[in-house]
């Protein structure tokens, strides 16, 4: 596992089971946070960041508009006939 000097490194994989639904983990020079990403049948896009990870309000919000942003990009431009990549990672400042 590789932690960013700066910013934040996300990587996530797809999960077995009913709909599309990411697992990982959101790495800052500090810490690691467990992350969960889900695409309900309407397309919408939802992260949520571990509950007892300690961060404030603003801080969790932005990392899981990114992180959620990050899976709806990587779903949209995927050859593999939706069904999305099995991994995505991508770093952000």
């Amino acid at each position: 596992m590789i932690r960013p000097t700066s910013g934040v490194r996300y990587v996530v994989d797809r999960a077995q089971g009913e709909g599309v639904r990411y697992r990982g983990h959101a790495h800052t020079k500090e810490v690691s946070i467990p992350l969960e990403v889900s695409v309900d049948t309407a397309g919408a896009v939802i992260a949520r960041l571990d509950e007892h990870a300690s961060l404030s309000g603003e801080d969790r919000r932005e990392m899981e508009r990114e992180a959620a942003a990050l899976v709806r990009a990587a779903l949209r431009s995927s050859a593999t006939g939706g069904s999305g990549p099995r991994r995505i990672a991508r770093w952000r400042a």
